[in-house]
């Protein structure tokens, strides 16, 4: 069976980093990488998983997003990670901050989502991963990580569209929603859980697997039960 090829972005350290070693050690994928400024981690990351390559880019900047994909060539799995945040009430919150959280969480997913689906359409195959946050299907108050949240639902709708524009062409696209991860700005919190960087990678290779190729559109959250207030 030819090996299918996955591109991670972000893939330099945390999630992105951990999602490379487990699915660098699943013999039926090729994996590509995506970096922005960490070189040195991306090094040791991609010699752990064993990758194929590794490319470095804005995905916030379109002409970066479009000339790292013609290096890469051909993606049958696209699994974005990348995405930053921040933690302050909005009237401390600048429009620069706001708008670097829209491009880092929403526009880079999308810019690379239409960079990858022409091949994918071509091909009649496609998986595309998506990275949300616990709580992003409700539309509600977030005091604290509005625009966060606000990056984070449009996301989700995004991605639930596609799922079913797509679907005819052997595309999938799914959705995961963290909680509190090991490296979050929430973790250590009182009565709130942290999650495992394994029990999100399990979820990726559920995705993954061909049996549920019929899953599409979907928004699992893996968080333990918590949600955000």
């Amino acid at each position: 069976m030819k090996q299918k090829t996955i591109l991670i972005t972000g893939a330099a350290k945390h999630l992105g980093a951990h999602l490379a070693k487990t699915l660098g050690k699943q013999s039926a994928y090729r994996l590509v990488l995506h970096y922005h400024k960490s070189a040195d981690a991306i090094k040791k990351v991609a010699k752990q998983s064993n990758a194929v390559g590794y490319y470095q880019a804005d995905l916030t900047q379109l002409d970066q997003v479009k000339t790292m994909f013609s290096k890469i060539g051909r993606v049958d799995i696209l699994i974005n990670t990348v995405g930053n945040f921040i933690y302050k009430p909005l009237k401390e919150t600048g429009a620069e901050e706001l708008k670097a959280i829209m491009e880092n969480n929403l526009l880079s997913a999308w810019y690379c989502i239409k960079e990858a689906l022409p091949g994918m359409r071509k091909r009649r195959f496609g998986r595309i991963i998506n990275f949300g946050s616990v709580g992003c299907d409700q539309i509600t108050v977030r005091p604290l990580t509005t625009p966060y949240y606000m990056a984070k639902s449009s996301l989700l709708m995004l991605s639930k569209s596609l799922a079913r524009e797509e679907t005819k062409n052997g595309i999938s696209i799914n959705m995961i929603s963290p909680g509190v991860l090991a490296h979050g700005v929430l973790n250590n919190t009182k009565d709130v859980p942290t999650i495992p960087f394994e029990s999100v990678g399990r979820t990726v290779l559920f995705l993954l697997d061909e049996k549920n190729a019929h899953l599409s559109g979907a928004h699992i959250e893996v968080s333990a039960g918590w949600r955000p207030e």
